[in-house]
């Protein structure tokens, strides 16, 4: 599970957690490395977040860098739902307009992205097909199935077993800082993957919601090995010196990225 994960430094000096099990090319920012400053201090990479476009693509420019991927990366506008996009390799730089929370790909150094800032951030490879996928996990996305979708769109697409799916849930507000109301914990409880009523956390005065373990039961349920669902355990809102949080910001705040890319050189 955390331990899965590996703190990683860049020549430039983009600091990023990665998780080898995936087998490919990827990467989980941090704020640690980037240009942005005031509440947006560090290595933001939102550009709808209120931030200087041009220091927003200078830190997208040093991100790309650190992982080594072309620029730029494809990326949908994220809605919140269980809508999977499966990039084709002809398909360029996505209309601002096109929605969706989670890309699957098979497209050589075609590196692909979500954006995050408490969400969970989902990455998913098949490195022996040379498939991979990128999902943006909020709450809604995770009772709406968004990471379950992706799975589906893996599997059928590309005749992969899901036992062959390995996965990365990246830093995510955590169960500690993640209070929810009643509207959560109904649709937590009543989710219809097995283990998912266990991501509801009673506490007074409120419960809290732990999308780690919700997205865990989602993909095991889901048909992956649990032996190759790992769970990074990083809260954002504990961390500000790594992290970005909306909840702990109050909404202004930059925005992480979560990246991964099927090898150029990879032979199918």
């Amino acid at each position: 599970m955390a331990e899965a994960f590996e703190r990683r430094t860049a020549a430039n000096g983009v600091t990023y957690f990665a998780c080898p099990a995936l087998g490919v090319p990827h990467g989980f920012s941090t704020r640690l490395g980037g240009a942005s400053e005031g509440p947006f201090a560090g290595l933001n990479l939102g550009l709808s977040s209120g931030d200087a476009e041009a220091v927003v693509r200078e830190n997208r420019a040093r991100w790309a860098a650190a992982l080594g991927f072309p620029a730029p990366f494809f990326t949908l506008h994220q809605v919140h739902g269980p809508d999977v996009h499966v990039l084709e390799a002809d398909d360029r730089t996505p209309p601002a307009d096109l929605k969706g929370d989670a890309i699957v790909t098979d497209t050589p150094g075609r590196p692909i992205g979500v954006f995050t800032a408490d969400c969970a951030p989902i990455l998913l490879a098949v490195p022996e097909r040379g498939v991979v996928a990128a999902v943006h996990a909020g709450w809604r996305g995770t009772v709406a199935g968004v990471a379950a979708a992706a799975v589906r769109a893996i599997c059928e697409r590309h005749r992969v077993d899901p036992v062959e799916v390995r996965a990365a849930i990246g830093p995510t507000i955590g169960p500690c800082c993640f209070e929810v109301g009643d509207e959560v914990v109904e649709a937590l409880s009543t989710a219809p993957w097995p283990g998912m009523a266990d991501a509801v956390v009673r506490r007074e005065p409120r419960a809290h919601a732990d999308l780690f373990t919700a997205n865990v039961a989602q993909l095991v349920a889901s048909g992956l090995d649990p032996a190759n669902v790992h769970a990074s355990r990083l809260c954002t809102a504990c961390d500000a010196d790594l992290f970005y949080s909306w909840r702990r910001d109050s909404a202004t705040t930059g925005r992480l990225q979560a990246a991964i890319a099927r090898p150029a050189t990879h032979a199918s």
